[in-house]
């Protein structure tokens, strides 16, 4: 095991060339970064490099570490510790290949983590213009991906396989946690509509927030279950695909911060069919939402629709009950007002959805309070009041 520190001056951009290290050898235990001439760094595709630590001295500056190749082995692989990062500089890791789940060309195993704030990440194709699919990093064991920032792309050109899904992707695997990492994953730029960046959770990896693109309406999105797969498009045909959403439910944040609750996600996208519930165990309990209304229509106009917990839409007229669980859209001349078993009121105006959570109410005393409304669930205009 050894300990090298990347030279100040070193003669050459190679990870893996010993002259570049002081001592002159590559490192396999700790690698360490302060000042250097030599910010941008490569690496050979024929030989795998392996590290425990990754250390940014305080006052290093920013690197970037390129890897632009698919071979056997991955050309970085990460263990231990992780990278430690102790500058105010952001340090960038670049997979810009086209790899694989199998293959990915950067890897992090055991317990390391992928590192707090000033941490990117970005697995895409060499050229978004003229390239198709892009890099692959994985995650394995325990380790946790911090709190570093994801971009995952792909490129226009469509790949050779019709249908692919190839494109750059961030994968977790065995017990990994994404814990407070952010994601910013795009969807297809050319003419196949297949093909995305993701991030896919496999075996018992969980999720923690994904971002959508910039400029992605996510709070008008329409939200689609495709298995376990939850596909976002928003009013301009733009498309974001989440693989494995439903098996890790994490949060969906823009690129504004604006945050959508999983329940909330859940709720919009519906069950497996209409219909039919999801057999997933957290919603387990959906059907058990309509069996007594919390609420009624008591004003309406132009049109009002409800989803319903098993995922059948229903287009509302005045007095029909509201259920727990409940989607409700207005449409551009749409308005409703509820009155909830509480004798609360809530009005929801023209072009507005909303997801009726929980109304804190036991039937069988005629005691409760109020609804509760999960964070973010409305979109549109809406009052609420309490009837004493």
């Amino acid at each position: 095991m050894s300990t090298s520190r990347w030279k100040t001056d070193p003669p050459g951009d190679q990870w893996n060339h010993p002259d570049n290290w002081t001592p002159g050898e590559v490192p396999t235990d700790n690698a360490i970064f302060g000042t250097s001439s030599q910010t941008v760094i490569t690496f050979a595709a024929d030989a795998a490099a392996n590290v425990q630590t990754i250390e940014f001295a305080d006052y290093a500056p920013a690197y970037t570490f390129n890897i632009g190749f698919l071979a056997a082995e991955p050309a970085l692989t990460i263990g231990g510790a992780g990278i430690v990062n102790r500058a105010l500089s952001t340090q960038c890791f670049i997979v810009a290949s086209k790899g694989n789940y199998n293959q990915p060309q950067l890897k992090f195993t055991g317990s390391a983590s992928a590192g707090e704030d000033h941490m990117s990440y970005y697995a895409g194709p060499q050229s978004l213009e003229t390239s198709y699919g892009g890099g692959t990093i994985a995650f394995h064991d325990d380790l946790k991906a911090g709190s570093a920032n994801f971009t995952v792309r792909t490129g226009k050109e469509r790949p050779p396989k019709e249908q692919s899904t190839l494109g750059g992707q961030v994968t977790f695997n065995q017990r990994a946690l994404a814990g407070r990492a952010c994601f910013s994953i795009y969807g297809t730029l050319g003419t196949d509509p297949y093909t995305f960046g993701s991030a896919v959770f496999h075996d018992k990896a969980s999720g923690g927030v994904v971002t959508v693109p910039p400029g992605f309406s996510l709070l008008g999105a329409e939200f689609q279950r495709l298995g376990s797969d939850l596909m976002l498009v928003d009013g301009t045909g733009t498309r974001v695909l989440i693989r494995d959403y439903f098996g890790q439910t994490p949060a969906l944040q823009t690129a504004d911060g604006a945050v959508l609750a999983p329940e909330v996600v859940v709720a919009l996208a519906g069950p497996l069919a209409p219909g039919q519930y999801a057999q997933y165990d957290q919603y387990a309990q959906a059907g058990a939402a309509l069996a007594a209304p919390i609420g009624k229509v008591a004003t309406l106009e132009g049109e009002v629709t409800a989803t319903r917990s098993d995922g059948t839409t229903v287009t509302l007229v005045v007095d029909d009950p509201v259920y727990q669980g409940d989607v409700l859209e207005t449409g551009a001349d749409g308005a409703v007002g509820l009155v909830f078993n509480d004798k609360t009121s809530f009005a929801l105006g023209q072009s507005a959805r909303m997801v009726l959570d929980e109304l804190i109410y036991n039937p069988d005393s005629g005691e409760g309070s109020s609804l509760r409304l999960l964070k973010n669930s409305v979109v549109g205009a809406f009052f609420m009041s309490a009837v004493s």
